[in-house]
Formats: structure tokens, C-alpha cells, sequence
């Protein structure tokens, strides 16, 4: 649900709680659902692999990350590096 305690879900990592913010910010309008998720969820679901952005989905639809995906995302436009 969008609005839980960010704290709770970012298992104290400062990476995964700067994408949360990007996420929120350009992504939630749409993709509600995923605002919810925790680190570990995103990892279990395969949403994001550890280490490897180009195996990891979300990072390859998005427009300019020229890892070889769909590269759809967000419809608006490119998210800025």
C-alpha cells in the first residue's frame, strides 16, 4: 500500500531506498501495486537482480538504460540518470 513505512520495506539499504524514491515519484501513478513490495520481494519476484541491472527487469524497461530490454518505461519519457 502506498504510503507504508518506508523504513520497514528498505531493510537499511541506502540504494534500494533512493530507487523506492525514484519509483514513488515517477512510477506509482501506474504501477501502485509494486509500492508495497520490500527489498527482498523485489528480489524474490525478479524485479531486480542483485549486481546485475540488465537482468534485472525493472532497469531494463526503462527508456535509455540500452541494457538490451524493452526500454517502454516510463510512457512519458526517459527518467533522467
Amino acid at each position: 500500500v502506498y504510503g507504508t513505512d518506508d523504513a520497514a520495506l528498505t531493510s537499511g539499504n541506502p540504494r534500494f531506498a533512493a530507487a523506492r524514491e525514484v519509483f514513488k515519484a515517477r512510477c506509482v501513478t501506474c504501477h501502485r501495486a509494486f509500492s508495497s513490495y520490500s527489498e527482498d520481494q523485489w528480489i524474490a519476484n525478479g524485479y531486480v537482480v542483485a549486481g546485475n541491472a540488465g537482468a534485472s527487469s525493472v532497469y531494463s524497461r526503462l527508456r535509455g538504460s540500452g541494457v538490451g530490454g524493452d526500454e517502454n518505461m516510463p510512457p512519458s519519457g526517459a527518467i533522467s540518470s
